[in-house]
């Protein structure tokens, strides 16, 4: 049977919420990751202090959030525009950043 591409890229936040339910079952509420309980199982390896050196900006969380959102876009080659398709080693590649 032949795969079925979708052009939906991986899915990095579902994968790493399946494996965190895999390791602490206990976390689990509803379906939904209780961080509470998360935070007590891990004790003393979970950061409380709000004062600490870090890079941040306004709209940062949103990036982050945007940039694990999977991907839709598909690279199609385009033969017409593109110089000597059948010998070059070279790729060019031209989009957005997160998509791209």
């Amino acid at each position: 049977m032949a795969e079925i591409i979708t052009g939906k890229s991986y899915d990095l936040i579902e994968d790493n919420i399946k494996k965190i339910k895999e390791l602490f079952p206990e976390i689990v509420t509803d379906g939904k990751i209780d961080l509470t309980k998360l935070s007590n199982l891990l004790g003393d390896y979970v950061e409380t202090d709000n004062e600490k050196y870090q890079m941040t900006w306004k709209g940062k969380t949103n990036c982050i959030k945007l940039a694990q959102t999977p991907s839709m876009g598909t690279l199609l080659p385009c033969k017409e525009e593109s110089k000597n398709w059948d010998t070059t080693g070279n790729l060019y590649i031209e989009g957005d950043n997160l998509e791209v």
